[in-house]
């Protein structure tokens, strides 16, 4: 049996046997071929299973349930698109303006299903907070950015600026030049939600193969070891391990983020550094610095560093 528990603190703070799922040792034919078992072939899984009950999914994974990025990673749930900007910029200002709201719902949304089916992730939609400090061109850059996200229609209940004293009020930091405070965010225990959404859509009769990494895959099918899978449809659910399935590497670039996670924290400490409602924090610099305080009282930070091979792109905690 894999390792499983030790790639990361999520994991090894799980309250469950990490216990593989059966192998794909035989044949399939179905409606739906899902390759991975991480947050997006998960969700993929339960909306289509809600909207469409009736449909024969399988999800065909190579390790387990959270071992990628999903199961170490920063725990930020966001109610963002990278690459929103761009995306939406060619629509008028009212349909703009209608997908930031459905974006920013994301959390929201997210919360509404854990409350129906019972998941207990950690869940807290403290904000986040985006920080100008170290150095006062971080300032400069922050303000631009929020005069960008002004322009686009947004407004100070989406994203607001804070002043050092104002932020001072939710995070004490050394050289605070301001920040900008923005609801759409929550904190999670990653692996929590994982784990718990893989069993939910079990439950929905979800068929879930483990330790079955693809071998190969086209339009219609796709093949394992020991097996092969019909399908009407395939997606391709693998992230940042797309360059070990191709021709997915030609698309997407596998990105390293590392974190770093404290013991749990005295009260007398976290009264010192604040964040006492669930907020994620960044700095804004090139390095995309992040953190958050864990339910237990942990700090959790990192940055986002480089590219890397697959085996080192999910994040890890040390």
């Amino acid at each position: 049996m894999p390792a499983w528990r030790t790639i990361s603190l999520w994991m090894d703070q799980l309250d469950e046997p990490l216990t593989a799922r059966p192998e794909l040792e035989r044949d399939l034919d179905v409606d739906v071929a899902i390759i991975g078992a991480g947050y997006t072939g998960l969700w993929t899984a339960y909306y289509l299973k809600k909207l469409a009950p009736g449909l024969e999914i399988a999800i065909v994974e190579a390790q387990t349930a959270g071992f990628g990025a999903s199961g170490r990673n920063g725990g930020w749930l966001m109610g963002n698109l990278l690459g929103e900007d761009r995306l939406l910029a060619g629509l008028s200002p009212e349909q703009r303006r209608a997908s930031f709201d459905l974006l920013h719902s994301i959390p929201d949304e997210v919360e509404v299903v854990l409350e129906r089916e019972g998941i207990d992730c950690d869940y807290r939609k403290g904000g986040v907070l985006y920080c100008a400090a170290r150095y006062p061109e971080q300032e400069a850059t922050l303000r631009e950015y929020l005069r960008t996200l002004h322009a686009q229609g947004l407004t100070d209940d989406d994203y607001r600026w804070l002043s050092p004293e104002q932020l001072a009020q939710q995070i004490r930091i050394a050289k605070p030049y301001g920040g900008i405070y923005a609801p759409h965010v929550a904190t999670i225990h990653p692996a929590k939600l994982v784990r718990g959404l893989a069993r939910t859509v079990q439950a929905m009769g979800v068929k879930i193969y483990e330790n079955s990494p693809v071998t190969h895959w086209q339009s219609g099918s796709l093949r394992t070891a020991k097996a092969s899978v019909r399908s009407r449809w395939i997606v391709p659910a693998v992230e940042g391990y797309s360059v070990t399935l191709p021709p997915l590497g030609r698309y997407q670039l596998p990105v390293q983020s590392l974190i770093v996670a404290t013991e749990p924290l005295s009260a007398a400490t976290w009264d010192e550094i604040g964040l006492n409602r669930g907020q994620a924090f960044s700095e804004f610099s090139r390095q995309v610095t992040y953190g958050q305080r864990t339910a237990d009282n942990r700090l959790v930070f990192g940055a986002r560093v480089a590219t890397s091979s697959p085996a080192s792109c999910a994040t890890t905690l040390t």
